[in-house]
């Protein structure tokens, strides 16, 4: 490395500019330069509840299985799980496999959500079903209405979410103790 260009320790973009960056819940999971994932970006994304902390995490016996394995893997080429203390850039920091085993830890839905997440990930949004390849093929027109519909369906429930979000932040709040409960 060039001494007079300082290497950046983490970014809130993946290495790859080209991709988006992993989002879960509305939280971006921000990559170290290595390309390893902050576990506390993932312990906000699954709620933040103290008993989800990435500490507790890290000192399960599964945890410790996982790191070791990925440890004795042929393709490991570093630390599976770094954890800085102090600095900008303080956190743990893991690779996707133990994005995986954190969130079957924190319970299944999480666990979905963290699935899917990856999967918009990598095929950018657009999945075909490969039962569907040759079709689509044939007819790229109908592959185009196919996920124009599913936009206008992601669309209309975003827009739903925000105008809730919205409504519920007119409603004044009543002072505490002064509620009427009816009889």
């Amino acid at each position: 490395m060039d001494a007079g260009i300082p290497k950046l320790a983490m970014t809130s973009a993946p290495l790859n500019p080209y991709e988006q960056p992993l989002e879960l819940g509305g939280v971006s999971i921000r990559q170290d330069y290595e390309g390893r994932y902050s576990i506390n970006d993932l312990h906000k994304a699954a709620g933040g509840l103290p008993k989800h902390q990435p500490a507790f995490w890290m000192a399960n016996e599964s945890t410790k299985a996982v790191v070791a394995a990925l440890l004795e893997s042929q393709d490991c080429t570093r630390e599976p799980l770094k954890t800085i203390n102090g600095g900008t850039n303080r956190g743990t920091w893991v690779e996707r496999e133990l994005v995986y085993h954190y969130a079957t830890w924190i319970n299944a839905h999480f666990f979905l959500k963290v699935i899917r997440a990856y999967d918009q990930l990598a095929t950018k949004g657009i999945v075909v079903h490969e039962a569907h390849v040759d079709r689509f093929a044939n007819d790229p027109m109908k592959m185009l209405e196919v996920i124009g519909e599913q936009m206008k369906k992601i669309m209309g429930e975003r827009d739903a979410a925000q105008a809730t979000i919205l409504k519920l932040k007119e409603v004044p709040s009543e002072p505490a103790g002064t509620h009427q409960y009816p009889h």
